[in-house]
């Protein structure tokens, strides 16, 4: 008489096991919570030796209905500009996790250079630049540092650099800005009010 106890007992047990993973299965899962989409425009940089004030200090600026900036810069900048504006969309989760920071891919002259490579190479530029021009090539070399890129663009980059610092001294004599703080005015940068 004991087992049949046992027997039956183990029967229920099973029964309400089944009916457990039977209602699990059947309840629809909620998708994950996304929150509102936050679109805007990003304007992405073509890294060339002739690159203007305008391309440099405006590679990165994101602009849209939900930031700040609500309008972004006139493109082309000027004859050799080559820079994109490209749109972007993304949840608060992603924006929380960096997402806004990694928007596009910059592209340069210097064949096969990888997008990190030249967001590194124009955070330098802008380093370098908005100071006084160094007076010779070699020590505006050392300012940027291709050293710190990776050996297969060395030679390239410190040929790139080269070029550059010719466009720049050419630029300067020929009554260019010598920093990018020269040439700005109010209306072109930031404001500051909150929206």
């Amino acid at each position: 008489m004991n087992q049949i106890w046992i027997v039956i007992a183990v029967l229920v047990a099973l029964l309400i096991i089944m009916r457990i993973r039977s209602r699990r299965k059947s309840k629809p899962r909620r998708p994950p919570a996304t929150g509102p989409r936050i679109h805007g425009i990003q304007v992405n940089a073509f890294v060339l030796p002739r690159m203007g004030d305008g391309c440099l200090y405006d590679n990165g600026v994101q602009y849209g209905k939900g930031f700040r900036r609500k309008e972004g810069p006139v493109l082309p900048h000027d004859a050799e500009c080559r820079c994109q504006a490209v749109p972007f969309s993304f949840t608060s989760t992603e924006v929380f996790n960096g997402a806004l920071r990694n928007v596009g891919n910059i592209q340069s002259t210097i064949p096969d250079f990888p997008g990190a490579a030249a967001a590194m190479l124009i955070d330098r530029l802008k380093a370098v630049e908005a100071h006084p021009l160094p007076e010779d090539e070699s020590a505006y070399l050392a300012a940027i540092g291709p050293s710190a890129f990776a050996d297969p663009y060395r030679h390239t980059l410190e040929a790139f650099l080269s070029e550059r610092y010719a466009y720049l001294r050419l630029r300067n004599r020929a009554g260019g800005p010598a920093r990018i703080s020269d040439n700005l005015t109010p209306t072109d940068m930031e404001s500051a009010e909150t929206t």
